[in-house]
């Protein structure tokens, strides 16, 4: 998903199978992240995903997260100060299909093969020992997102 440009108030994306809505989010702009995916599941549906950013993406920490509906984060490279960049408080989902179709499979294809090349080409990021990043878990990946350009 690629979402452009800066929406005018604090809005959030609601999708339901091919539907799409920006919805007013000014009342959960300022909410921690777990207030804010309760509410807004409140507002869609109950059984929905979600992704939100915090106060701190709001208020555009360098480093701030996107957290998801069951607190776990993608912490990496600021994504939730890029949210708060658009006004966009979080995406909200709902949908009956198992497969969401590809838009442009042979661009998306071509793109993970040159990311797996580049990988297995630095010993640092492509390690000898399988058991490397079971055995040293996060702190393994570390090189890997300095290399890629997602630690601030």
């Amino acid at each position: 998903m690629i979402i452009e440009g800066r929406a005018e108030k604090p809005v959030y994306v609601w999708i339901s199978d091919d539907e799409v809505e920006f919805r007013d989010a000014s009342h959960v702009w300022g909410m921690t992240t777990r207030d804010a995916v309760e509410f807004m599941r409140d507002e869609t549906d109950r059984s929905a995903r979600a992704i939100v950013t915090g106060p701190a993406g709001e208020n555009l920490v360098r480093f701030a997260a996107i957290v998801t509906d069951d607190s776990r984060t993608a912490a990496r490279g600021g994504g939730g100060a890029v949210m708060g960049s658009k006004n966009l408080k979080g995406i909200v989902v709902k949908g009956t299909r198992r497969r969401v179709p590809i838009f442009n499979e042979d661009l998306f294809r071509e793109t993970e093969r040159e990311r797996l090349e580049k990988l297995q080409k630095d010993p640092h990021l492509w390690p000898e020992t399988p058991d490397a990043f079971r055995g040293l878990g996060t702190n393994c990946s570390t090189y890997v997102w300095y290399v890629m350009g997602h630690l601030p």
